[in-house]
């Protein structure tokens, strides 16, 4: 009698390397926008591909529909943090520039509407989100 073997999947250290990763990448594509002036939109699909990557290490380089959409998620979150900081900066850089004085991190709620509009307005942007997220989906699957 041949049955089937179940594994347990390891989701939470699945999400402690997700998440690690996602914000980390997130930061360092912020910094790399701000320091070259580009928003390189094919960063957002590498954080994907690291995330997907991520919980799929974590989980013990196994994998199931469910981290598949844990790593779609985390993706999703890391993308919009970066796009946060990057969206924070230039709000702050533009009211420098008109002569305001104010504190770098702006508030959160008009940064946020920024971001979507941002992400609305461009639909690239929207293109790079969405391949980023099938990376981070299709990287986190059960390999046989």
């Amino acid at each position: 009698m041949n049955k089937k073997q179940t594994v347990k999947m390891d989701y939470s250290s699945a999400l402690l390397y997700g998440i690690p990763a996602g914000i980390i990448a997130a930061v360092i594509w912020a910094i790399l926008t701000v320091i070259t002036g580009w928003e390189f939109g094919f960063v957002a699909i590498g954080i994907g591909y690291l995330v997907g990557y991520a919980v799929y290490y974590g989980a013990g380089k196994k994998g199931d529909q469910k981290l598949q959409f844990l790593s779609a998620g985390i993706s999703l979150i890391a993308i919009f943090i970066g796009e946060y900081l990057i969206t924070n900066h230039y709000l702050y850089t533009s009211l420098i520039d008109q002569g305001m004085n104010t504190l770098y991190f702006l508030k959160v709620w008009p940064v946020i509407k920024e971001t979507v509009y941002y992400v609305i307005d461009f639909p690239i942007t929207f293109l790079f989100w969405t391949i980023a997220l099938y990376a981070g989906y299709a990287m986190a699957r059960k390999r046989e």
